[in-house]
């Protein structure tokens, strides 16, 4: 029968190998990362730039995008005012709590 699992890992479990790789390369990046300090001031504007893009990957979680399913036509003048001024508060919001960051 396809589709059906009969041998192997179940489902959820680690690959061994993938496991200990991993666990090599998080340990050589946590030496690594304690010499960045030193290889900064070597490092020219744009190699310092997309340095901090690339390791932001790490750090800051990647936005998806949004897809929205709405039909407007269907709602009021009202109902789409109130949408927007949702939505024009929840910006200021997050402006004015990343000036203050």
């Amino acid at each position: 029968m396809k589709g059906l699992k009969t041998g192997g890992r179940k489902k959820g479990i680690p690959n061994k190998t993938t496991a200990k790789t991993k666990e090599l390369l998080s340990d050589f990046i946590n030496k690594k990362v304690r010499e960045l300090d030193k290889l900064w001031s070597h490092l020219d504007p744009n190699q310092k730039a997309n340095l901090i893009v690339k390791l932001c990957d790490f750090v800051v979680p990647k936005m998806k995008a949004v897809e929205l399913t709405s039909d407007f036509e269907l709602l009021n003048d009202a109902q789409l005012n109130t949408i927007i001024e949702g939505i024009n508060n929840k910006i200021m919001e997050n402006n004015e709590s990343n000036e203050h960051n």
